[in-house]
């Protein structure tokens, strides 16, 4: 479980229900949303809030922040879920690798650094393809430790919705509400479509997720006290 804050403590199913009475959709066996749906439009809200407020940082969950290193192959497959890194260590040495690119290893070292092999120091994450490129190419089999914000690790469904919590800070799962009723009012239909009701949802949306923003942006610019290490930066 990541460290860095705590999480939601709303169950899917209790999400919903409260969704449910702001959409006035309570009478059971007549449900002008059906649970399905209403799942889709909270899994929608929580990984829109992640992927545009940055708010789920991670460095614990094996399964997406560890990436098996083998001697002699230098580009790995990313965890679809990870959206931005901002640390990347080696767990033998303890080494932190320094992020760099393509184009600045070809302008300092030449079109060889492909070829080179070595203990790793630095790394080139390719968010777009899912993929992490070590420099220079690893000489031993081991584990590369990253540091993430992502998605929720699982997503709702009908059959985990009255057992699995929000992953979100807790601060966030009564927000969640509005980004549930922001997709939900678009189902179009005539007994569902409100688009008074949409803007407003929209607007309150909107303005948690700017919130979130900026909390990112705060937390991005405290001081650091400790220094960082040499070589972080190629």
């Amino acid at each position: 479980m990541p460290p860095f804050y705590k999480v939601g403590e709303m169950l899917g199913s209790e999400l919903i229900a409260k969704a449910r009475l702001k959409l006035d959709d309570v009478t059971v066996n007549r449900y002008l949303w059906s649970d399905l749906e209403l799942i889709d439009c909270l899994n929608k809200a929580q990984n829109e809030l992640c992927s545009r407020g940055l708010i789920l940082k991670d460095k614990d969950t094996a399964a997406i922040c560890n990436v098996a290193v083998v001697a002699g192959t230098a580009e790995y497959v990313l965890d679809s879920r990870i959206l931005f890194i901002t640390r990347a260590r080696l767990m033998t040495n303890k080494k932190i690798l320094g992020f760099t690119d393509e184009e600045n290893l070809d302008n300092r070292i030449g079109d060889s650094w492909e070829d080179e092999s070595a203990t790793p120091t630095s790394c080139i994450p390719d968010i777009t393809r899912h993929k992490i490129r070590l420099y220079p190419k690893p000489i031993l089999t081991e584990t590369l430790n990253l540091t993430v914000y992502r998605l929720p690790a699982t997503q709702f469904t009908e059959g985990n919705i009255g057992s699995v919590s929000t992953e979100v800070p807790s601060e966030y799962d009564i927000p969640l509400i509005d980004g549930i009723l922001a997709t939900a009012y678009l189902k179009n239909d005539s007994d569902t479509l409100d688009l008074i009701s949409l803007k407003a949802s929209l607007q309150i949306w909107e303005g948690v997720i700017e919130q979130a923003k900026r909390d990112f942006i705060r937390r991005r610019s405290i001081p650091r006290i400790i220094a960082p290490a040499k070589g972080l930066l190629v």
